[in-house]
């Protein structure tokens, strides 16, 4: 479930604004200003990124326009029309600021192992499913109830068995379980139910949280600032803090990155970071190829940059794969692909990027989950792969996997998805949300009660 996880929006760059600012050396806040488009945020490892979003002015006109789009995270904005609203959102939905950034607002939705996160148009965050280590704070059960005692919320991230928000006010807050120190309180904790702000972070625009499931898995959380510099903290055991020294990380920790960060993404035990270049800079564990560096098998605590991968607009992370998609339209997975996650019609795994997912494009969201992927087309549709045993892609049926995409039944109106544990999430248009897979439905979407 790795979601895009980039809480924030920070998902999608429009490459050539950002590099017209970086060659200006306009400082970074006024930078973002100008390119980050939130439409939700996603945050995760899972959703996704997915990270959040950032529009693209690919045309030096002012309108923003999307090929594919973090949280988790990521997601990102299109908008084909040219009117002034991200394509698959409402026209009227308003917007948010954030610091100096001032965005359109659409909903966000993330997954963690057993429990999900929407984040409103009214900047209301609510959470449903499993509430045994208080991931949902206040809530629990299959209803979604609001989460009491955040202030406005513009992002959130799903972590395995926690929960991230990001404030209005740039804060960021977290609840859930806490063994790892995955709740940045300087503590290793049981769990902590209710939410309360990380200490020490400032000017955030973005969070990520890991969500797999697994014992000592999926535990580590990281925040973008409007700076571009990342901050992670939670399990380091194999790198994904980016300490060189430490098992935990209990405070934030700054990631030494060979450039500015525009989106981040956090896997199961590995943190990918957009670069302002268009470049994909990755770290820790690296068993199955995820970091994309060429190789598998040790890990690697310091970030270096995906091979042959370059014009990267946007990023998720699900367990132990990775994805980005390109301003040519293009979706690139890489990591494990043993159950089909990577979607290039293999199932086989692969160290870097080679192939594309198969028949996509127009993609303006995505995220990973455990060992699957799914994402969602401008026109509103999904599509997902990889493991489907649980009903994870919403097909209707429940094969052992599927190696290319595959279309989700009854869904004409998302805007955003998430990849859990072993089901699937899409917020929709207008108001709501379905789940398929696991215990959150069956083999098609179904409804959430309560939104």
């Amino acid at each position: 479930m790795a979601r895009v996880q980039s809480s924030y929006p920070v998902n999608y760059v429009s490459a050539r604004r950002l590099l017209r600012c970086a060659d200006m050396r306009t400082p970074m806040p006024f930078c973002a200003a100008l390119v980050l488009l939130v439409s939700g945020v996603v945050a995760c490892g899972r959703s996704g990124l997915l990270i959040d979003e950032l529009g693209a002015d690919v045309d030096g006109n002012g309108r923003t326009h999307g090929d594919g789009g973090s949280d988790g995270g990521s997601d990102a904005v299109s908008d084909a029309a040219g009117d002034g609203a991200p394509d698959g959102a409402e026209e009227d939905g308003g917007t948010i600021t954030i610091g100096p950034i001032t965005v359109p607002n659409v909903p966000q939705i993330v997954a963690g192992s057993r429990h999900a996160c929407l984040r409103t148009k009214q900047s209301e965050l609510l959470c449903w499913g499993d509430a045994s280590q208080g991931q949902l704070a206040n809530g629990g059960g299959d209803r979604a109830e609001r989460v009491l005692g955040l202030p406005a919320v513009v992002g959130v991230a799903a972590g395995s068995q926690y929960s991230c928000a990001l404030g209005k006010d740039q804060s960021v807050w977290c609840f859930g379980e806490n063994l790892e120190g995955q709740l940045g309180r300087g503590t290793r904790t049981e769990s902590e139910p209710t939410p309360a702000q990380i200490v020490g972070l400032s000017g955030t625009i973005a969070i990520a949280a890991s969500g797999p499931i697994g014992e000592g898995r999926g535990s580590h959380t990281c925040a973008l600032d409007q700076d571009g510099r990342v901050r992670c903290w939670g399990l380091n055991t194999s790198g994904e803090c980016a300490l060189t020294t430490a098992d935990h990380a209990l405070t934030p920790n700054l990631v030494p990155l060979p450039g500015r960060a525009v989106a981040i993404a956090a896997g199961g035990n590995h943190t990918c970071a957009l670069l302002v270049n268009g470049h994909v800079s990755c770290w820790g564990r690296n068993t199955n190829g995820q970091l994309g560096r060429g190789t598998s098998g040790e890990s690697e605590n310091q970030p270096d940059d995906v091979r042959e991968l370059t014009g990267a607009i946007g990023l998720m992370a699900g367990d132990d794969h990775t994805c980005a998609w390109t301003s040519a339209d293009a979706l690139f997975c890489w990591g494990d692909g043993f159950l089909g996650e990577l979607g290039d019609g293999r199932a086989q795994g692969s160290k870097q990027p080679r192939l594309p997912v198969r028949g996509l494009s127009g993609t303006i969201a995505a995220a990973g989950g455990v060992e699957h992927t799914c994402r969602v087309h401008k026109s509103g549709t999904v599509s997902c792969w990889g493991k489907g045993s649980l009903g994870e892609l919403g097909n209707g049926k429940d094969p052992d996997y599927e190696a290319a995409p595959v279309d989700v039944i009854g869904v004409t109106d998302a805007v955003r998805v998430a990849a859990g544990g072993l089901f699937s999430c899409v917020a929709r248009r207008e108001r709501g949300a379905f789940c398929w897979g696991g215990d959150f439905g069956g083999l098609t979407p179904v409804a959430v009660d309560g939104l």
